[in-house]
């Protein structure tokens, strides 16, 4: 049974009052538990409820944790489920939900640049096989496209589409929540995995031969306009 449900998910109205709701469907629970702040728009011409939600799986009960408002977090579950149908993507959030620890995916504006960003304490868990607490930080606004390129194997400019890029920093969270993260070569460990997804994605689509990353190298493409700004809170 996959990490999350592949139909999609409930369509949760958040409001002011915690709320819990458990759906076992199919023998897989889904743990949703919404808590809402108020967040200002740019120029404050209006406010949006920003809220979490959980993903939760069997073992823990809270594993991946979503915070945006309703439509970033739309976003982010349906990236999620692309990525569960995927054989390695499936496994990732499997073995984060298997973790004991939790991964929070925020919308944020400020990482853009570079495409997300992992965080998590400095600890010697990160190493030792018990793992950590991890935030991702991931802006909501890009395209399904992406935001960036990267270099491939041959040297060349390569697609580097939000799917694939959500799935690279779930690769850090996972190394980084199971205490097997890679710190001598952080991102040579993600960009294996990455290019494992990659080939798993091509062959169920049937695309062959499959553009491979090659390296850290990256260029942003995609820049938000206004229309993006104004929404940055939506």
């Amino acid at each position: 049974m996959g990490f999350l449900e592949k139909s999609s998910l409930y369509d949760i109205r958040s409001s002011f009052r915690d709320s819990i709701r458990r759906v076992i469907k199919r023998g897989f629970l889904v743990l949703v538990y919404c808590s809402g702040y108020l967040g200002v728009l740019p120029q404050g011409q209006t406010e949006a409820l920003v809220s979490r939600e959980i993903l939760g799986g069997l073992s823990t009960g809270k594993s991946i944790v979503l915070e945006g408002t309703l439509k970033q977090r739309e976003r982010l579950r349906r990236w999620i489920q692309q990525i569960n149908l995927v054989p390695i993507g499936e496994e990732t959030l499997s073995a984060i939900d298997s973790s004991n620890h939790q991964v929070l995916v925020r919308h944020s504006v400020d990482r853009l640049i570079v495409a997300g960003a992992t965080l998590a304490p400095l600890s010697f868990n990160l190493t030792n096989g018990v793992g950590v607490d991890v935030e991702i930080l991931f802006d909501c606004r890009i395209p399904d496209s992406g935001s960036h390129i990267v270099e491939g194997t041959d040297g060349r400019w390569i697609e580097f589409t939000a799917v694939e890029n959500l799935f690279h920093e779930l690769s850090h969270a996972r190394h980084k929540a199971t205490g097997n993260w890679r710190s001598f070569d952080s991102e040579g460990q993600a960009i294996e995995d990455e290019n494992i997804f990659r080939q798993q994605m091509a062959s169920m689509k049937g695309i062959a031969p499959v553009a491979l990353r090659g390296s850290t190298e990256g260029e942003q493409i995609w820049f938000p306009d206004s229309i993006d700004l104004a929404m940055a809170n939506q």
